[in-house]
């Protein structure tokens, strides 16, 4: 038995609050009855939305954006700010955000109407890699890198532990396996961005991220995701991070993808 709003959400891809104003407006049935809140249904009930069946076939829509910095990852603009949205046609304007990012960071956004998929790359239970390119306001003292990569900083909401490279060294590149349309390769970031034309920058990205001096350019690889926990810990060590950039997120990569393009995969079921 499953709740009745949670299988027209996965079904429909509506979210279940919606399904449930279609449910309390009385225009779902099953069995031929008009159904109520918080109903269980069984796995083959014929469930009818406005007299029409609901398919039980599932083809989720799956997408990965590469965010701009200036774009909101929630679906309302606050202020006037555009929101990733708005990169979107009208088809992918109703999926979900899985792994959000900052206003004023950058990089891999996954977007999804398969709830299970969501959950799976951002419940911490699953310890999803996380893996993100970030310039600082001035270079890193050796003594700080072996706090945060160490014994951690103290936040108020718990111990942050980063993992710390330098980006500037190709053989720190990681490989990750992209799945569902996507080529399996990864770049270093002496190439990750080379030859690629940002639509919402400048010509050439790595001006735009700041990555000139390898001293203030570090690659961080986490598998939490507290809000603005990177920013955070530097902060409190007296840094300042100028550019934030996510290229991984669990087995999912930029690749190449262009700043404000988006590509879609195909549909199936989350990663394992």
């Amino acid at each position: 038995m499953t709740r009745l709003n949670k299988f027209l959400a996965e079904k429909t891809g509506i979210s279940r609050r919606e399904a449930d104003d279609l449910i309390a407006a009385g225009r779902v049935e099953t069995g031929g009855k008009t159904a109520i809140l918080g109903q269980k249904i069984a796995e083959n009930a014929a469930i009818c939305v406005d007299g029409k069946p609901v398919s039980t076939e599932v083809k989720h829509k799956t997408i990965l954006l590469n965010k701009p910095i200036g774009y909101l990852s929630s679906r309302r603009s606050q202020g006037g700010d555009p929101t990733v949205y708005d990169l979107l046609p009208t088809e992918y304007k109703k999926l979900k955000t899985a792994g959000r990012l900052d206003k004023d960071s950058s990089g891999l956004i996954i977007l999804s109407s398969d709830g299970d998929l969501i959950q799976n790359l951002t419940h911490p239970r699953h310890q999803k890699t996380k893996i993100y390119e970030i310039a600082l306001n001035k270079p890193l003292k050796p003594e700080h890198q072996r706090i945060i990569s160490g014994s951690g900083v103290n936040l108020p909401d718990g111990k942050s532990r980063l993992k710390l490279a330098k980006s500037s060294d190709p053989d720190r590149a990681v490989r990750v396996t992209q799945r569902r349309g996507t080529p399996e390769q990864c770049f270093p970031s002496s190439e990750k961005f080379s030859g690629e034309e940002s639509v919402a920058g400048p010509e050439h990205p790595e001006d735009e991220l700041g990555f000139a001096d390898a001293t203030k350019h570090w690659q961080i690889t986490m598998q939490e995701g507290r809000n603005r926990q990177i920013r955070r810990t530097f902060a409190a060590l007296g840094y300042t991070v100028k550019k934030l950039h996510r290229t991984h997120l669990g087995p999912y990569s930029l690749g190449k993808l262009k700043t404000g393009k988006f590509v879609v995969l195909d549909s199936g079921s989350s990663p394992e």
